[in-house]
């Protein structure tokens, strides 16, 4: 896919979608096509995110940011949206965020259907951020031509598919006429190029199949066929060749072997079949052998499968999921990532952790970065600790390791702290409802999480 930017949006997650188009490489190897990126069609107040055109269809990409980062989101296009279960709240009279950016989708639909020779597969992609985790959509909406997610190479790529379904292929003349009236300020296209992301140079015609000819007299035309060689006694393609071809030969019996003459194949391999049983049978035996003392194995697998807890000032932190990146910013939301992006750590370490007071469930997401050369640790903890600058994402969150319910991590109790060279930046709310960051079990266990090792 070819990316031609145009505008820049101040929609935080437009970053994340040209990231994601970007990652789609060029030329038609993933899907082809060409991104018109931050364009902006006559009517529209402010720059649409991008518009694809592919041979099969179009589709618009429209960003929403969202009030803050969200686990789940609940993204119903007619009705209110929830973040983590709690419902986004809007001062007009929009249902929900993605009004507006709908209304915006509308208006460049009716721009591309003004052009002849458009595609009939058009679709829209509602982009949210700065971070969502699971996005939620009703089966209706589903069925569809709207797509609610955060943009990510995979989920993008699996929405422009989805989305473009047309039969007949745009040809280049058409792209180029959608390209001015979309982006009258953008170069013109060469037809080459545009031909490599899987455009065809004129529309396809409708073949024409040519009128069956008159077959000529098989008496006048055809030869009569030459009789078959005859073929010596004995010989085994004799006993397979019918003269007359197709399955309504009638099958021969078969001719029985004289003296002298080649043995039948399954003959030919009686030893190495019975060698092969003989083998199989020696290695059953060894196995046998190995595992004789197989519960004492099994004991030890047990042991191992069990998981770590780690007893933190009295209050035990069961390990869920431990890993290493060599990046921060992929893993981080909001202004924190845009900080990550301009001054990358030089390793993360996350681990996520559960808890219980009185029963119920402490969710504890731990993130640790470290930095070398002119980074200081302090500039990343204090724009965390400021409320609405993004958060570091939950590892078993991010790879769909809690056991359910999934915790999430709005108004979580929150705790960091600095050393020489990194930040640990942690993360403590309940995992079966709303969290109060004031709250004395919440803070204890948060509290925890500075100092509990992150090995698995």
């Amino acid at each position: 896919m070819r990316l031609v930017r145009l505008a820049r949006r101040s929609a935080v997650v437009s970053e994340d979608v040209r990231a994601a188009l970007t990652a789609l490489g060029r030329g038609s190897t993933v899907i082809g096509g060409i991104a018109l990126i931050g364009a902006r069609p006559e009517g529209c107040t402010e720059p649409v995110d991008a518009i694809v055109l592919r041979p099969d269809g179009i589709v618009i990409v429209v960003g929403v940011d969202l009030p803050d980062p969200a686990v789940r989101l609940d993204a119903p296009l007619r009705d209110r949206w929830k973040a983590d279960g709690w419902p986004l709240v809007r001062t007009d009279d929009a249902v929900n965020p993605a009004t507006d950016a709908l209304a915006i989708a509308a208006a460049v639909e009716e721009r591309i259907r003004a052009v002849a020779g458009a595609s009939p597969a058009i679709g829209t992609v509602v982009a949210v951020g700065p971070y969502v985790g699971k996005v939620e959509q009703p089966a209706a909406d589903l069925a569809g031509r709207v797509r609610v997610l955060h943009p990510t190479p995979a989920s993008m790529l699996a929405a422009i598919v989805s989305l473009t379904t047309a039969r007949e292929p745009m040809p280049v003349p058409v792209v180029r006429q959608l390209l001015n009236t979309l982006a009258p300020d953008t170069q013109e296209q060469e037809a080459n190029l545009l031909i490599a992301e899987g455009f065809p140079a004129q529309a396809s015609a409708q073949v024409s199949h040519p009128a069956p000819q008159p077959r000529p007299n098989a008496e006048e035309q055809a030869p009569a066929p030459a009789p078959p060689a005859p073929r010596p006694p004995g010989d085994p393609a004799a006993a397979t060749t019918s003269a007359t071809p197709g399955p309504l030969a009638a099958p021969r019996p078969p001719q029985l072997s004289t003296p002298g003459a080649e043995k039948p194949a399954i003959a030919r391999w009686l030893p190495f079949a019975a060698f092969g049983l003989l083998l199989a049978l020696v290695v059953v035996a060894v196995v046998l052998a190995a595992t004789s003392g197989g519960d004492e194995a099994a004991d030890a697998s047990d042991q191992q499968a069990e998981p770590v807890v780690r007893m933190i000032d009295g209050l035990p932190l069961t390990t869920v999921a431990v890993a290493e990146s060599t990046t921060c910013a992929p893993h981080a939301t909001g202004e924190l990532q845009r900080a990550l992006r301009s001054q990358e750590c030089a390793g993360l370490t996350r681990g996520s952790f559960t808890t219980t007071k009185n029963g119920r469930r402490i969710a504890v997401s731990v993130a640790e970065l470290r930095f070398s050369g002119e980074v200081r640790p302090e500039e990343i903890r204090r724009l965390s600790d400021t409320p609405g600058n993004g958060a570091m994402v939950d590892l078993a969150a991010e790879t769909g390791q809690w056991a359910p319910p999934e915790p999430g991590f709005a108004g979580a109790a929150y705790a960091s702290e600095t050393g020489a060279t990194d930040v640990r930046i942690v993360q403590a709310g309940w995992a079966d409802g709303a969290s109060d960051p004031l709250d004395p079990a919440l803070a204890r266990a948060a509290d925890a999480g500075l100092v509990v090792p992150l090995t698995p």
